[in-house]
């Protein structure tokens, strides 16, 4: 945990990270960081231990280097996933509608999802208000519009990028309680 808590100091207080030419590095180290630390909590597991990594899609992403604004970011997921190879799942998560937060900030809508979009087409002729997304069918949408990856649209082959996907019909912020 203390070489964690380094990396953490070197990643996002030393001068010569918020001076790097290279805005993805940050990004990367930490999401190798994240990488060391579950190596080393699943060190500690007795061999075979079957275990959930719960983390913003863009961190459990596989890769990312199809979808368009993120080539060069290596995610947390993709480490896994070259180690585990299909005895890894990522699953993704995201939203046609709704609100979200962001610590210590206002509460913002979602900008409306494109007709076009993989949450406005997961939603056509569907009353529910969750769907779940296959690998496979992934797949058959080809490269689309979509935002599991953030607040905004980016367009990728969503099947290259996760294992599934679940798509809320409206994603509302979490309300914290008072202490």
């Amino acid at each position: 945990m203390i070489d964690s808590l380094k990396r953490f100091f070197a990643r996002n207080l030393a001068e010569e990270s918020r001076k790097t030419a290279d805005p993805d590095k940050g990004w990367n180290e930490r999401d190798r960081s994240m990488y060391r630390n579950f190596r080393w909590l699943l060190s500690r597991l007795p061999s075979h231990s079957k275990v959930i990594v719960w983390a913003a899609t863009v961190h459990a992403a596989k890769d990312l280097s199809g979808a368009k604004g993120f080539e060069g970011e290596v995610p947390l997921g993709s480490y896994i996933s070259r180690k585990f190879k299909d005895r890894a799942f990522a699953l993704g998560f995201s939203a046609y509608a709704g609100s979200y937060v962001f610590t210590r900030q206002p509460v913002r809508e979602l900008s409306a999802a494109p007709v076009t979009s993989l949450e406005s087409r997961s939603f056509a002729n569907r009353d529910s208000d969750t769907v779940y997304l296959s690998r496979e069918q992934l797949r058959k949408f080809g490269s689309v519009e979509a935002r599991p990856l953030g607040t905004t649209f980016t367009t990728a082959r969503w099947d290259n990028v996760m294992d599934g996907l679940v798509v809320f019909r409206e994603e509302r912020p979490p309300e914290y309680l008072p202490r």
